[in-house]
């Protein structure tokens, strides 16, 4: 926000000629060695240029006074169709005391002014030394500098800065901007006393919490007037002006004490204090008030986000005096119904015993990046369920909503949709704890599954399997470039990564899941810092108390973030309903019109694994993508509900109304170029079988010829993955090898051959399926008698069984004799439940990995 200046001459008293003259001496000669320190050439130029700069900046300041009393009115926050959201208080009413300096408490003037400008009765306006510091610093880049504010503003800078530099300069790293500053600050030293400016910025400076000045920071956080302000009290609420929204005692209690800890180490330092008196401020109790919101702001958790985002850009006075006008990206009829749904159901859900009572929804726009809907909880203003936290943005834990990236890292390295993992038991190494044993939402395995089915069914060991094949880095990687802004450090997360082991946001989530509808495109708004490429969108207009557009969003930006034929892989699998039917129910996530839907669940488990403590819901069409969130804002622990009974009810009544409100019409999600589909023969429970799938081109497996003795071509192909193949042959059950085309057809037998990875554990297949790799060899043994006994598998070697299993043998045949077969592993078949751990089995152990935190269950 800027402002007229007042241009008129004002002083509080009419100094004597002869030190009138010498104060102006003094501050020009400190703006030339301000412009000295700015590395300009010229000695010369350089002092008429301090001159003539100084002239005009100081002719130019009016009646400090009149510009004080002047505002333009508090923030108003409208939805994208204008309707008012909130109005934020100005400051003149209600949120701000003009005190007088005789009536603030003593230890609130001495804590600030050793945290702030400890010279202040002293300097002429400007810390000298911390600018004569900038200015040789500024001739070595890399090292901080006069633009950056190196040493410290005065506190009269910080008056000049906040009343007198316009909103939208105040934070740019100009020359221009920093000299204005530094003159303003030296004439209004020339013209005030010192007593004056200290009483002006007492009473200006922003304290948090919609409070401006020492008077209202004493009633909003501790409910007294700002004479009475014990020692304790007025250190915390010197320490808070630094970083409003850091140091707010209502929100991050632990990090005002700190500060307040560090305001009085100061006060020490600079002998304002004893030491002994600090020690007895730290240790005093401090009773803060409850921050109360008016009750009629719409969409409250929306409003204050986009309030941290207004401070960010244009400083946190702008929000309260500046006129801003803020039309956001919110569509308030969709808003007030993920609100009425997700409070019906949580309501619902407590009525079953869930332990449960909060949720959040947030839905984004697919094609612009704008966010439409935030619900940070059931309810804003009960403070029961903590209503204030917005769980939205808030850091939790995700289950197996992760699974994505988790894969799409993997497809990067070479896996497809067709590639082999096992659904068995593998033990990882957890540094400091208990070995983690990924464990499924059911109690059976299911052997070898393609990525298809372990992906839409949300199998937990093969998504960790994938974490470890990729390795936890690309993992990260991979999320971040999807739209994930945490996980900022992969030394801390290990591969229960890919079972929620990772701290994220609900809105990082969503965002994340709507990249993948763009087929990898990342679109939104550019991102200042951070691992991901741009934002979410937001804010779409600000305007000024003088008309001025200050911030508008015209085109979003859109970037190609993960390859497209990999990024629709992930969506095509999770729109497969047919890839879900190993855990879930036929059609669960679909809409009424039976458009095409990818969903994908989460759930956080607690220390135990049968133990819950969130559930989650994503799923998206084309244009628009929603999560959701049910649980504890306390992180307590939920029972008798499920993703699929709780978050999912949710999401579905939500995407209904929301693709109805919108007028999306049913479309497919688009197919990029770049992909082929091919059939590929994997393994099963009862032996081989055939798919057909997607694969990026020059990832599609192709036939093999066809050997002497294998089965005719039709069977399919092995699949290229490394961790599983399987192949039909026929073999000559005298010997074991190959059926040459010489074998009667008496002693010709189909045997399927799976080769399993040495370190899983081991299984019984099913009828006439062998562990182990075909023989390349071929029989060519004559006609002979027929055998004793009609064979019904080729001979093979068997080991023993892993401990606590009996040895399962194959029917005696008389065979002459012939070269053995490879060594197959037997273990007693589950035949119907799936891929059981029998009792006293071990996991197999695998190589250490990262660190693995607490582990999430899916799905």
């Amino acid at each position: 926000m800027s402002r007229r200046l007042v241009y008129a001459r004002y002083r509080t008293r009419r100094p004597e000629r002869r030190r009138g003259n010498a104060r102006l001496l003094r501050a020009f000669l400190i703006v030339t060695a301000v412009v000295l320190g700015l590395g300009a050439a010229g000695a010369l130029a350089l002092v008429v240029t301090g001159w003539v700069a100084y002239r005009r900046a100081a002719a130019g300041l009016g009646d400090v006074t009149q510009i004080i009393n002047q505002s333009y009115g508090g923030a108003k926050i409208y939805d994208r169709h204008g309707r008012l959201l909130y109005e934020f208080e100005d400051r003149e009413q209600g949120l701000r005391q003009r005190v007088p300096l005789s009536k603030i408490s003593p230890w609130a003037i001495q804590a600030t002014i050793a945290t702030e400008d400890a010279s202040f009765y002293s300097n002429p306006g400007v810390n000298v030394r911390g600018l004569l510091r900038a200015g040789i610093e500024n001739f070595f880049p890399g090292k901080g500098g006069f633009l950056e504010g190196s040493g410290g503003s005065s506190i009269t800078q910080q008056l000049v800065k906040n009343l007198l530099i316009p909103e939208e300069l105040r934070y740019e790293r100009r020359v221009d901007r920093k000299l204005k500053e530094t003159v303003l600050a030296l004439e209004i030293t020339r013209r005030y006393s010192k007593n004056q400016i200290l009483e002006w910025y007492l009473n200006e400076i922003y304290y948090g919490n919609r409070a401006y000045g020492i008077g209202a920071a004493a009633q909003r956080y501790f409910g007294k007037e700002a004479a009475d302000l014990t020692l304790a009290e007025a250190a915390l609420l010197a320490g808070i002006p630094a970083a409003p929204v850091t140091y707010d005692p209502l929100l991050n209690f632990e990090a005002a004490k700190a500060r307040q800890s560090q305001v009085l180490e100061l006060m020490v330092r600079h002998g304002r204090i004893t030491q002994e008196q600090a020690d007895a401020a730290r240790a005093e109790p401090l009773h803060l008030i409850s921050r109360e919101t008016d009750a009629t702001i719409r969409a409250p958790h929306w409003v204050f986000y986009v309030q941290e985002l207004l401070v960010k850009r244009f400083g946190e006075a702008a929000v309260y005096r500046g006129g801003l006008r803020v039309t956001t990206t919110l569509d308030l009829d969709l808003q007030e119904k993920g609100q009425e749904i997700v409070d019906r159901w949580v309501t619902e859900f407590e009525r079953q015993n869930c332990g449960c009572h909060n949720g959040a929804l947030v839905a984004i726009d697919n094609t612009t990046g704008e966010i439409l809907a935030m619900v940070g909880s059931r309810d804003f203003f009960r403070k029961d369920i903590q209503g204030e936290n917005n769980n939205a943005i808030a850091i939790k834990q995700p289950g197996s909503a992760l699974k994505p990236a988790v894969y799409l890292a993997a497809f990067l390295k070479g896996w497809t949709p067709a590639t082999v993992v096992w659904d068995v038991p593998r033990e990882y190494p957890n540094p400091g704890g208990r070995p983690f044993v990924p464990v499924g939402p059911t109690a059976r395995y299911n052997g070898p599954v393609t990525v298809r089915q372990a992906l839409g069914s949300s199998l937990n060991a093969p998504a960790v399997a994938a974490a470890a094949y990729a390795g936890v880095p690309a993992v990260i990687d991979t999320a971040h470039k999807l739209g994930i802004s945490t996980l900022n450090d992969p030394e801390n997360y290990g591969v229960s990564i890919a079972t929620g082991g990772a701290n994220i946001t609900l809105l990082d989530m969503t965002y994340m899941y709507s990249t993948l509808a763009n087929n990898g495109v990342m679109v939104g708004q550019e991102r200042l810092e951070g691992p991901r490429r741009l934002d979410p969108v937001a804010i779409l207009k600000v305007v000024d108390g003088q008309n001025r557009v200050l911030y508008e969003f015209r085109e979003p930006k859109r970037e190609q973030v993960v390859p497209a034929a990999q990024a629709w892989l992930i969506t095509n699998i999770l729109s497969d309903d047919s890839a879900r039917r190993l855990i879930y129910a036929p059609g669960i996530f679909d809409l009424r019109d039976g458009r095409p839907i990818a969903a994908k669940t989460g759930t956080q488990q607690g220390f135990e694994v049968s133990q819950i403590r969130s559930t989650w819901n994503f799923g998206y069409v084309p244009d628009l993508s929603v999560g959701v969130w049910v649980g504890n804002a306390d992180g307590s622990l939920v029972r008798n509900i499920s993703s699929a009974s709780s978050s999912l009810r949710i999401w579905r009544d939500f995407m209904q109304f929301a693709v109805d409100h919108l007028n999306i019409p049913p479309k497919p999600f688009p197919q990029p170029p770049g992909l082929v589909r091919a059939k590929v023969t994997v393994p099963g429970p009862e032996g081989c079988r055939t798919v057909e799938d997607w694969f990026p081109a020059g990832q599609a497996p192709t036939p093999e010829p066809t050997a002497v003795g294998s089965v005719p071509p039709g069977t399919g192909t092995p699949a290229a993955t490394g961790s599983g193949t399987c192949r039909t042959v026929r073999i000559d059950i005298r010997n074991g090898l190959l059926a040459g085309p010489d074998t009667p057809p008496e002693f010709v037998k189909e045997v399927t051959f799976i080769d399993v990875p040495p370190d899983l554990p081991g299984f019984t297949p099913g009828e006439n399926v062998v562990i182990g790799v075909p023989p390349r060899a071929v029989s060519t043994l004559t006609p002979t008698p027929t055998p004793t006994r009609a064979p019904t598998l080729p001979p093979r070697v068997v080991t023993p069984a892993p401990a606590g299993r009996p040895d399962v043998l194959p029917p005696t045949i008389t065979v002459p004799p012939s070269p053995p077969l490879p060594t197959p592993t037997l273990v007693p078949h589950q035949p119907t439940a799936g891929w059981t751990v029998p009792p006293g089995a071990v996991p197999t152990r695998v190589p250490p990995v990262s660190p693995t935190p607490p582990a999430a269950r899916g799905p």
